[in-house]
C-alpha cells in the first residue's frame, strides 16, 4: 500500500522488495500482492524486486513499511 501511495508522487521511483524470489515474480506478473493485499492493484511502475542491493541502489530515501513484529527479520538483508 505505501509503495502505491509514492507512485502519486511523479519524483518518486517506488521499489518493492521482498524477501522471497518467487513472491517478486508473481507480484510482477499479477500486479497484485496475492498473499497480503489482494484486493489492491499495484501500478507497474512500481519496480518489484527481492535483491536488496537493486531494491536501495539509487535511494534518496527509504521507507519500510514492516510490521512491528516482523521487523528485525525483515530488514536484517540490508545490514
Amino acid at each position: 500500500m505505501c509503495a502505491r501511495l509514492l507512485c502519486e508522487s511523479p519524483q518518486v521511483e517506488p521499489v518493492l522488495w521482498t524477501r522471497r524470489p518467487e513472491h517478486a515474480r508473481q507480484i510482477c506478473e499479477d500486479g497484485h500482492n496475492h498473499g497480503y493485499l489482494p484486493q489492491v492493484s499495484l501500478p507497474e511502475r512500481i519496480l518489484v524486486t527481492s535483491d536488496p542491493v537493486e531494491a536501495v541502489r539509487d535511494a534518496h530515501m527509504i521507507v519500510a513499511a514492516v510490521p512491528t513484529v516482523f521487523l528485525r527479520t525483515g530488514l536484517a538483508p540490508f545490514q
